[in-house]
């Protein structure tokens, strides 16, 4: 062997083997060390991972609870201040012509199913929050719980359809009753807040809306139990099958839901709009709403006209912001309707397009603002839509020959609506055009 690869301690150089023996032994001791560290590092992780989600289990249970407790409060308001104490007010009232006519309608059938549907909906619900709260406060947020959704979802798709099954009946009782002075004279006597009558219908409104969403909160609940257990824990399993069924329960609610929620917006802008002619009926929804510009034949370029428009399936109103005193708050005035049935949608035509961009030319230019509604915006991009409608006017009977019979006149109307982007304009454009052939 070469003298450049010779090892003294394999020779019986007995001082470099104990030297190689110790550093071994070192290393052996930092190994051990690193390993067990590393062990307890991974294990205290654990502990901390369980530890987390035990805690965020906790946060989700508490704010179902506290969540639940809220919505059972006010169907509980909403059953007693006003549907069941408004019942009784007008089974005890025999005085006013106005009182004998509205017992004559359906409006007392609508609050008798409205009171029998809230009072389901009330016994499910008390029934899951009373079997959550029991479960978890004897056995903390660790304990199984899918059994308690599990039951809650036999019983919530019978308690809900119940409820919508009469849907349109309550926005119409309610409709009518707001348009008379009986609410007034009722709220007057029952809560003594004649000056928030507004604020009273919005909040009934309100209370119409809760069971329509409510689902949404158990599915998302479900969905973060099942993202803070363990998939070793005994309930996992069972909660990922119940959050499933949650949520195909969604997505077949989701158009009943959507369909409600369009009917109960009729109601809303009824009364939140100074003027409006709108009523609740059993076909009419609310399709789309949003601000635009009300284009001037006159002025096409002018941006000052800002109108809202509320989108029905078988009407359009136009309406504006306006403010009677500077101390007073701005409302929604009503200020016109176009009768879907009579009407024409179209994109807007270029020679729209090329006025709007061109500009009114001012008739002094002495005195011409920089900023100007009415300047060329040569540069900007113009969406929209054009509708024409057949109005029909009755002529005077009465001529200079004497009473002649005399045919209605079909006038044509035109309004030229600007609106923000192209996929506004697209979905304007296509939900008129589909309304349009659906009310012909």
């Amino acid at each position: 062997m070469s003298d450049s690869y010779h090892m003294p301690f394999t020779a019986g150089d007995h001082h470099y083997l104990h030297k190689l023996i110790d550093d071994l032994t070192i290393i052996d001791d930092l190994c051990s060390t690193f390993e067990s560290e590393s062990e307890s590092s991974s294990y205290e992780k654990q502990v901390l991972d369980a530890s987390r989600h035990v805690v965020h289990k906790q946060q989700t249970l508490d704010r179902m609870i506290q969540s639940e407790t809220t919505y059972l409060n006010r169907l509980s308001t909403f059953q007693d201040t006003f549907v069941r104490a408004l019942k009784i007010w007008l089974n005890n009232t025999e005085k006013k012509e106005s009182t004998r006519k509205i017992k004559g309608t359906s409006l007392i059938e609508a609050m008798d199913n409205l009171e029998r549907n809230l009072g389901n909906l009330l016994d499910t619900h008390s029934n899951f929050l009373k079997q959550i709260k029991e479960r978890y406060s004897i056995w903390g947020p660790t304990q199984l719980v899918s059994d308690i959704f599990s039951e809650l979802f036999v019983k919530l798709p019978a308690a809900h359809t119940s409820f919508v099954e009469h849907y349109v009946d309550y926005l119409i009782a309610f409709d009518t009753l707001f348009r008379t002075s009986l609410f007034s004279k009722f709220m007057q006597i029952n809560k003594n807040d004649t000056a928030q009558l507004q604020k009273n219908i919005e909040e009934i409104v309100h209370y119409l809306e809760m069971p329509l969403s409510r689902s949404r909160v158990y599915e998302k609940a479900l969905q973060q139990l099942k993202h803070h257990s363990d998939p070793k824990h005994p309930d996992y399993t069972s909660i990922a099958k119940i959050a499933e069924k949650f949520k195909g329960f969604e997505a077949e609610w989701e158009e009943r839901r959507t369909n409600c929620l369009s009917r109960l917006a009729v109601l809303q802008t009824c009364f939140t709009i100074q003027g409006c002619p709108i009523t609740v009926t059993r076909r009419r929804r609310l399709l789309l709403s949003n601000a635009f510009i009300h284009v001037d034949v006159d002025d096409p370029s002018s941006t000052t006209d800002i109108r809202i428009y509320y989108l029905y399936n078988d009407q359009l109103i136009h309406c504006k912001k306006q403010k009677e005193k500077k101390d007073q708050p701005t409302t929604t005035v009503y200020k016109g309707t176009i009768i879907l049935k009579d009407s024409d949608v179209q994109p807007l035509q270029s020679t729209i397009i090329e006025k709007i961009k061109k500009g009114k030319k001012p008739l002094f230019k002495i005195g011409k603002r920089s900023n100007d509604p009415t300047v060329p915006v040569a540069n900007c991009e113009i969406f929209g839509f054009e509708i024409v409608t057949r109005e029909y006017i009755k002529p005077l009977e009465q001529t200079y020959f004497g009473s002649l019979p005399v045919d209605v006149i079909p006038v044509l109307r035109r309004y030229i609506i600007r609106v923000h982007s192209l996929e506004e304009q697209n979905l304007w454009y296509e939900t008129i055009r589909k309304a349009i052939n659906l009310s012909k």
